[in-house]
């Protein structure tokens, strides 16, 4: 194999991973930290203003030894912008250990156990987590030693021009560019990204439903059963479904094959919670579409709150709008105005995977209004299809393969 060759499927790979690896989030007890990384030219240790800053997480086992870890850059170190960032990387649940610095003031408040060690409290001989900076020396050195032992052309050649990506171990670090002078490799660094928590096989759907995401759950069920008595209006409502429909539509997403899991008509978001499970489970992520910018509004208050927003991308507008953008579909839940069944039908089917199923809601209690549909999914020689009576009534199509 040739050196270009080789670059070419280890960054394939690595893309891979990093894109597997983004819906993790580390839990338990984690050690945080800020950190700088890179540099445009040689020489100039330390936090020079030509290095990429960042803050870093590592999850720790019973014994205090590491287990895995995140990096990802930062705009600056204002509150705001550091919790963010400790948001995409860190379960709400973890118990998180900082140092005095003060972007991290604001963890407690977002329901993080937080403990801070102020460091120039600390005696001569004690440090702020060992384990954590040990883990920021290795990284350091590992970029490097990705590229080092380059000389001549190959510094220009390799790895290719544009995006690429460079991986330590269990970190995953995506560079814009790299720039190779003769006396060192230095790596420009534009954004990284390391891995969350594993894929864990023992994670069950609902026997172990996070408290955020229930409760979240609880909130949406006691407004729509007020809006179904209190005159709201129609387009006001939430009209969600009910629980059994989603424990329904979870197991099958769950064994959806491979594909975009897509969803069409969000509201406030419950449905998406429980598809959220399949996706935890699954190690997925979910697009769902609304046009209605109020409830895309709740929905977006929905997923924040439940702690699932990485789980999640909401599209605000019209499906029938996104749909060239979606790819092939292997799970896809309809539950937008009947009126639109017809076409967002006609548009999902050809883009399913072999296997891949479409689950269409009110099969039953708006039967008149989608006859029509149903009888020609029915009658889809594409599609294995058949009608279940479970809440309000569930169309389930599965491609033939």
């Amino acid at each position: 194999m040739r050196h270009t060759t080789a670059w070419y499927v280890l960054r394939r790979l690595r893309l891979a991973m990093s894109q597997r690896e983004e819906q993790y989030l580390l839990n338990g007890e984690v050690d945080g930290d800020d950190m700088f990384v890179g540099g445009v030219s040689p020489g100039r240790p330390g936090r020079s203003t030509h290095k990429v800053p960042c803050l870093i997480a590592v999850s720790l086992d019973k014994h205090s030894c590491p287990k895995y870890m995140r990096v990802t850059p930062v705009d600056g170190w204002d509150q705001f912008e550091v919790t963010r960032r400790v948001l995409d990387m860190v379960d709400v649940n973890a118990t998180l250990k900082t140092d005095g610095m003060g972007g991290f003031n604001d963890l407690s408040e977002m329901g993080y156990t937080h403990i801070r060690t102020i460091s120039a409290r600390l005696g001569e001989d004690e440090y702020f987590s060992p384990v954590l900076h040990t883990q920021i020396a290795n990284l350091k050195a590992q970029i490097q030693g990705t590229y080092h032992r380059r000389s001549g052309p190959q510094r220009e050649q390799h790895p290719p021009r544009g995006s690429s990506t460079c991986i330590a171990r269990s970190t995953i670090v995506s560079t814009e560019r790299h720039r190779t002078p003769t006396t060192s490799c230095r790596i420009t660094l534009a954004r990284c990204t390391t891995v969350k928590h594993p894929p864990n096989p023992e994670v069950s759907m609902f026997h172990d439903i996070p408290s955020a995401i229930l409760e979240r759950m609880h909130e949406l069920e006691r407004r729509d059963e007020i809006d179904r008595t209190d005159g709201t209006p129609r387009l006001d409502r939430l009209r969600q479904i009910p629980e059994e429909t989603g424990r329904f539509i979870a197991l099958w997403a769950a064994s959806a094959p491979d594909g975009a899991m897509i969803e069409i008509g969000t509201s406030a978001g419950y449905s998406a919670l429980w598809l959220s499970l399949a996706c935890r489970a699954k190690e997925r992520t979910l697009t769902t579409f609304e046009v209605l910018a109020k409830k895309a509004a709740i929905a977006r208050q929905t997923f924040s709150q439940a702690g699932v927003g990485h789980l999640i991308t909401l599209v605000e507008g019209d499906f029938l709008d996104h749909v060239d953008g979606i790819g092939a579909v292997g799970f896809c839940f309809l539950d937008a105005e009947k009126e639109a069944y017809a076409a967002c039908y006609d548009s999902v089917v050809p883009r399913l995977v072999p296997g891949g199923l479409l689950v269409a809601d009110n099969a039953i209690n708006h039967r008149e209004t989608l006859q029509p549909m149903i009888d020609a999914a029915l009658e889809d020689e594409r599609v294995d299809a058949l009608v279940v009576p479970i809440g309000k009534g569930e169309l389930v199509c599965r491609r033939r393969t």
